[in-house]
Protein backbone atom coordinates (compact mmCIF):
# COMPACT_ATOMS: atom_id res chain seq x y z
CA UNK A 1 0.00 0.00 0.00
CA UNK A 2 1.58 3.17 -0.88
CA UNK A 3 1.57 5.86 1.84
CA UNK A 4 -0.06 8.92 1.52
CA UNK A 5 0.19 12.71 2.20
CA UNK A 6 -2.43 12.15 5.11
CA UNK A 7 0.41 12.24 8.17
CA UNK A 8 2.37 15.19 6.52
CA UNK A 9 -0.28 17.96 6.15
CA UNK A 10 1.82 20.62 7.82
CA UNK A 11 4.13 22.32 5.46
CA UNK A 12 7.04 24.86 6.50
CA UNK A 13 7.53 26.27 9.71
CA UNK A 14 10.20 28.10 8.35
CA UNK A 15 8.64 30.25 6.06
CA UNK A 16 10.76 33.85 5.23
CA UNK A 17 8.12 36.71 5.13
CA UNK A 18 8.36 39.54 2.67
CA UNK A 19 9.34 42.33 5.19
CA UNK A 20 10.10 41.71 8.63
CA UNK A 21 6.84 43.09 9.97
CA UNK A 22 4.98 39.97 7.96
CA UNK A 23 4.06 37.16 9.54
CA UNK A 24 2.81 33.93 8.52
CA UNK A 25 -0.77 34.97 7.85
CA UNK A 26 -3.33 34.10 5.42
CA UNK A 27 -3.81 37.75 3.97
CA UNK A 28 -1.99 38.54 1.55
CA UNK A 29 1.18 40.75 1.70
CA UNK A 30 1.59 43.11 -1.56
CA UNK A 31 5.40 42.54 -2.88
CA UNK A 32 5.06 43.88 -6.62
CA UNK A 33 2.52 46.82 -7.26
CA UNK A 34 1.99 46.80 -11.17
CA UNK A 35 -0.74 49.65 -11.60
CA UNK A 36 -3.35 50.06 -14.68
CA UNK A 37 -4.15 46.87 -15.62
CA UNK A 38 -4.32 43.88 -13.32
CA UNK A 39 -3.87 45.39 -10.26
CA UNK A 40 -0.87 44.27 -7.64
CA UNK A 41 0.81 40.59 -7.35
CA UNK A 42 0.69 39.77 -4.14
CA UNK A 43 2.60 37.10 -2.05
CA UNK A 44 0.64 34.38 0.17
CA UNK A 45 1.91 31.74 2.15
CA UNK A 46 0.11 28.43 1.72
CA UNK A 47 0.18 26.70 5.24
CA UNK A 48 -1.79 23.67 4.79
CA UNK A 49 -2.79 21.32 1.68
CA UNK A 50 -5.72 20.88 2.98
CA UNK A 51 -6.91 24.39 2.67
CA UNK A 52 -7.16 23.57 -1.04
CA UNK A 53 -10.70 22.99 -2.41
CA UNK A 54 -12.04 23.39 -5.65
CA UNK A 55 -12.42 27.23 -5.34
CA UNK A 56 -8.80 27.47 -4.50
CA UNK A 57 -6.35 29.12 -7.33
CA UNK A 58 -3.95 26.25 -6.55
CA UNK A 59 -6.38 23.41 -6.84
CA UNK A 60 -5.24 21.80 -10.39
CA UNK A 61 -1.98 21.19 -8.91
CA UNK A 62 -3.26 19.88 -5.41
CA UNK A 63 -2.07 16.36 -6.37
CA UNK A 64 1.26 17.29 -7.28
CA UNK A 65 1.95 19.64 -4.11
CA UNK A 66 0.99 16.53 -1.76
CA UNK A 67 3.38 14.35 -4.43
CA UNK A 68 6.41 17.13 -3.32
CA UNK A 69 5.36 17.50 0.69
CA UNK A 70 5.69 14.03 0.32
CA UNK A 71 8.88 13.98 -0.73
CA UNK A 72 10.49 16.85 1.88
CA UNK A 73 9.11 14.51 4.56
CA UNK A 74 11.18 11.60 3.03
CA UNK A 75 8.56 9.61 1.82
CA UNK A 76 8.52 7.47 -1.71
CA UNK A 77 12.00 9.30 -2.12
CA UNK A 78 14.19 6.47 -4.21
CA UNK A 79 12.51 3.30 -5.82
CA UNK A 80 12.61 -0.27 -3.41
CA UNK A 81 15.32 -1.54 -5.81
CA UNK A 82 17.76 1.19 -4.26
CA UNK A 83 17.86 0.12 -1.14
CA UNK A 84 20.19 -2.36 -0.42
CA UNK A 85 22.55 0.60 -2.27
CA UNK A 86 22.22 2.89 -0.12
CA UNK A 87 22.38 0.57 3.05
CA UNK A 88 25.21 -0.75 2.21
CA UNK A 89 27.22 2.16 1.49
CA UNK A 90 29.25 3.68 4.05
CA UNK A 91 29.06 7.29 3.08
CA UNK A 92 25.16 7.26 3.39
CA UNK A 93 25.17 5.78 7.02
CA UNK A 94 25.01 9.05 9.17
CA UNK A 95 22.06 9.89 6.95
CA UNK A 96 20.08 6.79 6.78
CA UNK A 97 20.36 5.89 10.69
CA UNK A 98 17.27 7.48 11.69
CA UNK A 99 13.87 5.53 9.78
CA UNK A 100 13.88 5.54 6.04
CA UNK A 101 11.11 2.40 5.78
CA UNK A 102 8.56 4.93 3.80
CA UNK A 103 11.83 6.45 1.87
CA UNK A 104 11.87 3.61 -0.40
CA UNK A 105 8.80 3.35 -3.25
CA UNK A 106 6.71 0.60 -3.96
CA UNK A 107 8.10 -1.34 -7.17
CA UNK A 108 6.15 0.87 -9.97
CA UNK A 109 6.22 4.18 -8.67
CA UNK A 110 8.93 5.37 -10.06
CA UNK A 111 7.94 4.48 -13.74
CA UNK A 112 6.49 7.93 -14.56
CA UNK A 113 9.01 9.83 -12.48
CA UNK A 114 13.05 8.93 -13.20
CA UNK A 115 15.92 6.67 -11.57
CA UNK A 116 17.79 7.67 -8.83
CA UNK A 117 21.48 8.97 -9.68
CA UNK A 118 24.60 6.97 -8.59
CA UNK A 119 25.41 7.80 -4.76
CA UNK A 120 28.82 9.02 -6.56
CA UNK A 121 26.73 11.77 -8.29
CA UNK A 122 24.90 13.12 -5.37
CA UNK A 123 27.73 13.03 -3.01
CA UNK A 124 29.67 15.60 -5.91
CA UNK A 125 26.73 17.57 -5.40
CA UNK A 126 26.86 17.36 -1.52
CA UNK A 127 30.93 18.26 -1.52
CA UNK A 128 30.68 21.48 -3.82
CA UNK A 129 27.37 22.31 -1.89
CA UNK A 130 29.75 22.26 1.25
CA UNK A 131 32.58 23.88 -1.03
CA UNK A 132 30.55 26.82 -1.86
CA UNK A 133 29.50 27.16 1.90
CA UNK A 134 33.32 27.00 2.95
CA UNK A 135 34.07 29.74 0.00
CA UNK A 136 30.99 32.07 0.75
CA UNK A 137 30.76 32.02 -3.32
CA UNK A 138 28.83 34.37 -4.83
CA UNK A 139 25.82 33.72 -7.12
CA UNK A 140 27.26 32.76 -10.12
CA UNK A 141 29.89 30.07 -8.24
CA UNK A 142 26.61 28.55 -6.33
CA UNK A 143 24.88 28.36 -9.99
CA UNK A 144 28.36 26.46 -12.04
CA UNK A 145 28.92 24.34 -9.14
CA UNK A 146 25.63 23.39 -7.49
CA UNK A 147 22.48 24.45 -8.89
CA UNK A 148 22.82 23.82 -12.34
CA UNK A 149 24.82 20.46 -12.59
CA UNK A 150 22.16 19.59 -9.98
CA UNK A 151 18.98 20.42 -12.34
CA UNK A 152 20.72 18.42 -15.08
CA UNK A 153 21.00 15.21 -13.26
CA UNK A 154 17.98 15.54 -12.22
CA UNK A 155 16.95 15.67 -15.93
CA UNK A 156 19.42 13.00 -17.09
CA UNK A 157 17.86 10.54 -14.60
CA UNK A 158 14.22 11.61 -15.58
CA UNK A 159 11.55 9.35 -17.29
CA UNK A 160 11.34 12.45 -19.43
CA UNK A 161 14.96 13.27 -20.06
CA UNK A 162 14.68 13.70 -23.39
CA UNK A 163 11.11 15.88 -23.87
CA UNK A 164 12.73 18.79 -21.57
CA UNK A 165 15.87 21.27 -21.84
CA UNK A 166 17.38 23.00 -18.62
CA UNK A 167 17.97 26.11 -20.03
CA UNK A 168 20.74 28.91 -18.45
CA UNK A 169 18.69 32.43 -19.34
CA UNK A 170 21.02 34.17 -16.69
CA UNK A 171 21.55 36.71 -19.25
CA UNK A 172 17.50 37.07 -20.83
CA UNK A 173 15.84 39.86 -20.88
CA UNK A 174 11.83 40.75 -20.57
CA UNK A 175 10.29 41.88 -23.61
CA UNK A 176 9.16 45.42 -22.57
CA UNK A 177 5.56 44.84 -23.89
CA UNK A 178 5.48 41.92 -21.62
CA UNK A 179 5.73 44.51 -18.68
CA UNK A 180 3.46 46.45 -17.25
CA UNK A 181 3.11 50.31 -17.83
CA UNK A 182 5.19 51.34 -14.68
CA UNK A 183 7.56 48.73 -15.02
CA UNK A 184 8.59 49.62 -18.76
CA UNK A 185 10.79 52.49 -17.43
CA UNK A 186 12.18 51.11 -14.81
CA UNK A 187 15.19 49.97 -15.56
CA UNK A 188 15.72 47.69 -12.40
CA UNK A 189 12.19 45.91 -12.91
CA UNK A 190 13.01 45.18 -16.61
CA UNK A 191 16.14 43.68 -15.38
CA UNK A 192 13.84 41.22 -12.82
CA UNK A 193 15.65 37.92 -14.47
CA UNK A 194 15.74 34.36 -13.66
CA UNK A 195 18.51 32.07 -13.56
CA UNK A 196 17.50 28.76 -14.71
CA UNK A 197 14.22 27.55 -16.82
CA UNK A 198 13.04 23.93 -17.77
CA UNK A 199 11.30 24.50 -21.11
CA UNK A 200 9.79 22.07 -23.08
CA UNK A 201 11.94 20.17 -26.12
CA UNK A 202 10.40 20.83 -29.77
CA UNK A 203 7.55 18.37 -30.69
CA UNK A 204 5.61 18.16 -33.98
CA UNK A 205 3.19 20.29 -32.81
CA UNK A 206 5.11 22.92 -31.54
CA UNK A 207 7.14 23.04 -34.39
CA UNK A 208 4.38 23.24 -36.71
CA UNK A 209 3.13 26.18 -34.29
CA UNK A 210 5.96 28.10 -34.01
CA UNK A 211 6.36 28.46 -38.33
CA UNK A 212 3.00 29.94 -37.21
CA UNK A 213 3.84 32.24 -34.88
CA UNK A 214 3.20 35.81 -35.43
CA UNK A 215 6.46 38.02 -34.97
CA UNK A 216 6.81 39.74 -32.50
CA UNK A 217 5.87 43.30 -33.01
CA UNK A 218 8.58 45.03 -30.65
CA UNK A 219 12.21 45.78 -31.74
CA UNK A 220 14.20 42.09 -30.78
CA UNK A 221 17.02 40.23 -32.17
CA UNK A 222 14.36 37.20 -32.10
CA UNK A 223 11.45 37.85 -34.40
CA UNK A 224 9.81 34.76 -32.86
CA UNK A 225 9.81 33.61 -29.18
CA UNK A 226 7.19 31.61 -27.51
CA UNK A 227 8.24 32.76 -24.51
CA UNK A 228 8.15 36.24 -22.58
CA UNK A 229 12.01 36.84 -23.23
CA UNK A 230 13.70 36.24 -27.51
CA UNK A 231 16.06 34.54 -25.87
CA UNK A 232 17.31 32.03 -28.95
CA UNK A 233 17.99 29.14 -27.32
CA UNK A 234 14.28 28.89 -25.40
CA UNK A 235 12.52 30.97 -28.45
CA UNK A 236 10.51 27.80 -29.69
CA UNK A 237 10.77 25.56 -26.31
CA UNK A 238 8.09 26.77 -24.27
CA UNK A 239 9.09 27.38 -20.57
CA UNK A 240 7.26 25.71 -18.31
CA UNK A 241 9.15 25.81 -14.73
CA UNK A 242 11.24 28.92 -14.02
CA UNK A 243 14.28 29.10 -11.39
CA UNK A 244 15.94 31.79 -9.61
CA UNK A 245 19.14 31.33 -7.73
CA UNK A 246 20.78 33.35 -4.64
CA UNK A 247 23.90 32.61 -2.76
CA UNK A 248 23.48 31.40 0.89
CA UNK A 249 23.42 35.37 1.84
CA UNK A 250 21.10 36.01 -0.98
CA UNK A 251 18.42 38.07 -0.47
CA UNK A 252 14.82 35.81 -0.38
CA UNK A 253 13.15 39.09 -0.86
CA UNK A 254 14.11 40.12 -3.98
CA UNK A 255 14.19 36.68 -5.65
CA UNK A 256 10.45 36.71 -4.83
CA UNK A 257 9.83 39.98 -5.91
CA UNK A 258 11.98 38.87 -9.41
CA UNK A 259 10.02 35.55 -9.94
CA UNK A 260 6.94 38.38 -9.50
CA UNK A 261 8.07 40.06 -12.80
CA UNK A 262 9.04 37.12 -14.47
CA UNK A 263 5.39 35.18 -13.93
CA UNK A 264 3.52 38.40 -14.52
CA UNK A 265 5.08 38.89 -18.21
CA UNK A 266 4.96 34.45 -18.43
CA UNK A 267 1.21 35.11 -17.92
CA UNK A 268 0.60 37.98 -20.66
CA UNK A 269 2.58 36.16 -23.12
CA UNK A 270 0.54 32.99 -22.14
CA UNK A 271 -2.78 35.69 -23.24
CA UNK A 272 -1.59 36.84 -26.27
CA UNK A 273 -0.51 32.86 -27.43
CA UNK A 274 -4.07 31.94 -26.25
CA UNK A 275 -5.53 35.06 -28.29
CA UNK A 276 -3.42 33.49 -32.04
CA UNK A 277 -4.32 29.86 -31.30
CA UNK A 278 -7.91 31.15 -31.17
CA UNK A 279 -9.19 28.17 -29.62
CA UNK A 280 -11.51 29.59 -27.50
CA UNK A 281 -12.95 33.32 -27.07
CA UNK A 282 -10.62 35.33 -24.36
CA UNK A 283 -13.42 35.40 -21.93
CA UNK A 284 -13.26 31.63 -21.69
CA UNK A 285 -9.19 31.96 -21.32
CA UNK A 286 -7.60 30.15 -18.57
CA UNK A 287 -4.04 30.29 -18.05
CA UNK A 288 -2.20 27.21 -16.16
CA UNK A 289 -0.68 27.72 -12.99
CA UNK A 290 2.96 28.17 -13.27
CA UNK A 291 5.85 26.57 -11.03
CA UNK A 292 8.50 28.33 -9.69
CA UNK A 293 11.83 27.20 -7.84
CA UNK A 294 13.71 29.96 -5.84
CA UNK A 295 17.47 28.49 -4.39
CA UNK A 296 18.82 30.36 -1.68
CA UNK A 297 22.13 28.28 -1.23
CA UNK A 298 21.83 24.78 -0.55
CA UNK A 299 18.29 25.65 -0.02
CA UNK A 300 15.40 24.66 -2.65
CA UNK A 301 12.03 26.11 -2.12
CA UNK A 302 8.91 25.81 -4.13
CA UNK A 303 6.39 28.27 -5.13
CA UNK A 304 3.99 28.67 -7.71
CA UNK A 305 1.86 31.78 -9.55
CA UNK A 306 -1.90 32.01 -10.28
CA UNK A 307 -3.93 34.18 -12.17
CA UNK A 308 -7.21 35.49 -11.64
CA UNK A 309 -9.60 34.53 -13.10
CA UNK A 310 -12.60 36.93 -12.47
CA UNK A 311 -10.07 39.98 -13.61
CA UNK A 312 -11.33 41.59 -10.10
CA UNK A 313 -8.57 40.13 -8.05
CA UNK A 314 -4.75 40.04 -7.53
CA UNK A 315 -2.54 37.57 -8.96
CA UNK A 316 -0.98 35.90 -6.42
CA UNK A 317 2.39 34.17 -5.40
CA UNK A 318 2.37 31.41 -3.37
CA UNK A 319 5.10 30.31 -1.33
CA UNK A 320 4.79 27.11 -0.69
CA UNK A 321 7.39 24.72 0.53
CA UNK A 322 11.10 24.28 0.84
CA UNK A 323 11.63 21.08 -1.16
CA UNK A 324 14.97 19.99 1.04
CA UNK A 325 19.25 21.15 0.97
CA UNK A 326 21.87 19.76 -1.37
CA UNK A 327 24.08 19.56 1.92
CA UNK A 328 23.05 15.97 2.92
CA UNK A 329 23.25 12.65 1.05
CA UNK A 330 19.07 12.21 1.89
CA UNK A 331 18.09 15.81 1.26
CA UNK A 332 19.71 15.72 -1.81
CA UNK A 333 17.99 12.75 -3.06
CA UNK A 334 15.15 14.91 -1.84
CA UNK A 335 15.57 18.08 -3.61
CA UNK A 336 16.37 15.36 -6.51
CA UNK A 337 13.21 13.54 -6.67
CA UNK A 338 10.80 16.95 -6.06
CA UNK A 339 12.55 18.38 -9.65
CA UNK A 340 12.02 14.54 -11.33
CA UNK A 341 8.00 15.20 -9.91
CA UNK A 342 7.88 18.87 -11.83
CA UNK A 343 9.25 17.02 -14.89
CA UNK A 344 6.92 14.71 -14.78
CA UNK A 345 3.79 17.50 -14.43
CA UNK A 346 5.83 19.26 -17.02
CA UNK A 347 5.53 16.59 -19.80
CA UNK A 348 1.77 15.04 -19.06
CA UNK A 349 -0.38 17.84 -18.01
CA UNK A 350 1.64 21.18 -18.80
CA UNK A 351 2.49 20.17 -22.18
CA UNK A 352 -0.53 18.38 -23.72
CA UNK A 353 -2.51 22.02 -22.29
CA UNK A 354 0.28 23.99 -24.09
CA UNK A 355 -0.25 21.92 -27.24
CA UNK A 356 -3.74 22.16 -27.28
CA UNK A 357 -4.69 25.68 -25.86
CA UNK A 358 -1.75 27.75 -26.79
CA UNK A 359 -0.02 26.48 -30.12
CA UNK A 360 -1.43 28.29 -33.11
CA UNK A 361 -2.44 25.74 -35.62
CA UNK A 362 -4.54 26.02 -38.62
CA UNK A 363 -7.70 23.75 -38.56
CA UNK A 364 -6.33 21.22 -40.95
CA UNK A 365 -2.92 20.99 -38.74
CA UNK A 366 -4.92 20.97 -35.70
CA UNK A 367 -7.12 18.25 -37.34
CA UNK A 368 -3.93 15.92 -38.32
CA UNK A 369 -1.82 15.90 -35.78
CA UNK A 370 -5.06 14.96 -33.50
CA UNK A 371 -5.40 12.71 -36.02
CA UNK A 372 -2.18 11.29 -35.65
CA UNK A 373 -2.60 11.29 -31.72
CA UNK A 374 -0.02 14.34 -31.63
CA UNK A 375 -1.79 16.34 -29.67
CA UNK A 376 -2.91 15.12 -25.93
CA UNK A 377 -6.41 15.39 -25.21
CA UNK A 378 -5.65 15.28 -21.59
CA UNK A 379 -5.29 18.64 -19.04
CA UNK A 380 -6.26 16.90 -16.12
CA UNK A 381 -3.81 19.07 -14.15
CA UNK A 382 -3.51 21.69 -15.78
CA UNK A 383 -7.28 22.97 -16.86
Amino acid sequence: MWTTVQQYKSLDNDTTSVSSTTTRSRSPVKIVHQQGTDGGLRLKVLDNIDDINEEHPLWNIRSLLQQLNESKHGVNVLPASFKDTILKDIRCQRDFRRGCVEYFAPPGYHDTIGRAPSIDDVVRIKKKTHKCQELQEHEAGWNCMVHFPLLELAREFSAHANDLYVANITTARIEPDLLLAPERSNEKSRSKLVDFAISLEPSQVTSTAFRNLDVIPYSSPTPKSFNQTPMNTVANRPIALSIETRSQSGSGDEARVQLAVWSSAHFKRLELLLEESAQAPKEQHILPVLPLLSFEGSSCRFLAATKDRSGDKDDILWDCMTLGETDSIRSTYQVINALQLLMRWIQMDYRPWFEKNAAPLSPDERGRLHASDDISGSVSEVQ
